[in-house]
């Protein structure tokens, strides 16, 4: 633990429910609150790991360990984690201990609901239109509202040029769909190598996942600089640019030590920033990332 570092908030209660009732309720969260997106899974030791994106903040990911009391009772364990790094400001326990309000709010009115009004709740949002669930994600900030506009941009470009590339893009891949319903370390090399390859690419349903893992590095990497407003990164032009949020890209070409078995793979960025004498100061970040098949987790951030 880093020095100065506060201790992940944390909370246990014990309901009345089966363990089964209290399952379906935690994975039903998103129902109520988008924010709050489903990362991974442990089905055998009942953990679920669900993460949300914050307006000025890195995020963090909310863990919740179910164990079984009884037949008819459960203890509900949940933590909240910052993605990278420890607690260190009490603004962010406050932060931290509002997210676990709601999430134990939410469990209780989705597990007082009947399977009727779940699936009422899941047929609300299969009938949003699609444009809705885009206005949805613009809320994280203005920064992802100009990153958004300027990638809509380059979409209707290339939709210009051939209105089949376009219906091609909007289909979901029916083989990603397949292999994410596999463990991928189960999965053969090559079926490996086409799903971190799609991740790279931001194909189909890893466009999102993609786009906030660059939004997370560029936005840790700020936020771990002591002048910000100074703060520049190599583009994908080779040229320094305070406009990092729209000149960085996760790609095969941009990462390095890829490793399709495992699932790894490193973000390198090359930045500067005035330091307090203000003269500029170069570093490089290197981001460990592991993909799962069907996200990512960032393992390590370091300096050099």
């Amino acid at each position: 633990m880093a020095v100065f570092a506060i201790p992940n908030p944390k909370k246990t209660i014990q309901v009345d429910f089966p363990i089964e009732k209290i399952k379906k309720s935690i994975l039903n969260i998103p129902l109520l609150n988008k924010n709050y997106r489903f990362s991974s899974s442990n089905e055998i030791f009942n953990q679920f790991t669900f993460e949300s994106f914050e307006f000025l903040s890195v995020g963090v990911f909310l863990d919740f360990h179910l164990n079984s009391i009884s037949e008819n009772k459960t203890e509900i364990n949940l933590e909240i984690r910052r993605k990278i790094g420890s607690f260190n400001q009490p603004a962010e326990i406050t932060n931290a201990n509002n997210h676990i309000d709601k999430l134990f709010k939410y469990i209780a009115q989705l597990t007082s609901m009947n399977d009727e009004e779940i699936e009422s709740l899941k047929q609300k949002i299969n009938t949003t239109p699609p444009i809705k669930k885009k206005n949805g994600c613009l809320k994280i900030g203005l920064i992802i509202f100009g990153c958004f506009v300027g990638l809509g941009i380059l979409v209707n470009l290339f939709s210009n040029e051939s209105n089949d590339k376009k219906e091609i893009v909007n289909v979901i891949d029916p083989r990603i769909e397949k292999l994410q319903s596999q463990k991928y370390s189960d999965l053969p090399i090559t079926d490996k190598t086409f799903l971190l390859d799609s991740f790279f690419e931001g194909k189909n349903k890893f466009e999102a996942p993609n786009f906030h893992l660059n939004e997370l590095i560029n936005n840790s990497i700020a936020t771990s600089s002591k002048f910000p407003e100074t703060l520049e990164m190599k583009g994908f032009d080779g040229e320094f640019t305070k406009n990092y949020a729209t000149n960085t890209l996760i790609r095969k070409d941009t990462s390095k030590n890829i490793n399709y078995d495992k699932g790894t793979f490193q973000v390198v960025r090359e930045i500067r920033s005035e330091n307090a004498f203000g003269t500029k100061v170069r570093n490089k970040v290197v981001v460990y990332v592991k993909f799962n098949g069907k996200g990512y987790e960032v393992v390590d951030f370091k300096t050099e």
